[in-house]
């Protein structure tokens, strides 16, 4: 079973990472393999369910969409998916069904709260374009360019903001996660160092600009100490850098899609 969650967990970091990368097709690829081994995993069939879309494949998406939230129906990154997907078939009533459902549970959701003002854009869109065709009578005229409503531009302004705050504080973090694992390799030397000395050599330990004199195990307990906390810290970090990761991974996508979506 360790074997499986383990091998699971390797397949959905590289479809993270292909996703990343813009290998929508790789990023599908394997979380269909991860998906194999773990049907019952609700954030599998969600994180295919974004690639899917970003590959243009929103049928795909809405299947796996659905799938997400039968597996975890409290699950609100599956309404957006599901919302999301919808509204990339071009089915707006669905869409904002789903969106309304979802506000129903969670209603200060940014992300549903983000697609109610795409699926106005949207349908402010189509009836332009309606009355500029009655208003001719002649068709539908040639557009010369994507009209993009106010809202739209100012969401996707907000979230291009987020993702560049995100991507400082994840450049910072992992600086001092860095800085923190220098200073254990360093505190680990000195400490075998200081074991491999006779138990009754003297050791000076440093507080401040002085010197100390200390027993061995004074200084080795010292060390410990630092270690410990070193490790501490560093897995603080650690968890931090990669839900930041995350967050600029996932804002960057909900960024592409809203552009996708207003120029629709």
């Amino acid at each position: 079973m360790a074997d499986i969650a383990a091998e699971v967990e390797r397949l959905k970091t590289a479809g993270n990472d292909a996703f990343k990368a813009g290998d929508f097709s790789g990023a599908v690829t394997s979380y269909d393999k991860a998906v194999l081994l773990a049907p019952t995993n609700h954030l599998l069939y969600s994180n295919r369910s974004l690639a899917r879309h970003s590959a243009g494949q929103f049928g795909e998406a809405e299947v796996d969409a659905r799938k997400c939230l039968e597996l975890a129906p409290d699950f609100m990154k599956g309404v957006y998916r599901l919302a999301n997907a919808q509204l990339g078939k071009g089915d707006l009533d669905a869409a904002e069904d789903t969106v309304r459902k979802g506000l129903g549970r969670d209603a200060e959701n940014p992300e549903l709260k983000k697609l109610v003002r795409v699926i106005k854009g949207r349908r402010d869109k189509a009836k332009r374009q309606a009355a500029v065709k009655a208003a001719t009578g002649a068709g539908e005229i040639e557009q010369k360019g994507p009209q993009v409503d106010e809202g739209t531009k100012r969401e996707a302004q907000q979230l291009a903001e987020r993702v560049q705050q995100h991507e400082r504080e994840l450049r910072e973090t992992q600086a001092r996660l860095g800085a923190v694992r220098r200073e254990t390799a360093r505190t680990t030397i000195t400490k075998n160092e200081i074991n491999a000395l006779g138990e009754k050599t003297e050791v000076y330990r440093s507080v401040g600009k002085m010197f100390l004199l200390s027993t061995k195990k004074g200084v080795d307990d010292l060390l410990e100490g630092q270690l410990k906390r070193g490790e501490e810290r560093t897995a603080q970090l650690t968890a931090r850098a990669q839900f930041l990761d995350r967050r600029v991974r996932e804002q960057t996508a909900e960024f592409q899609q809203l552009v996708a979506q207003a120029a629709a």
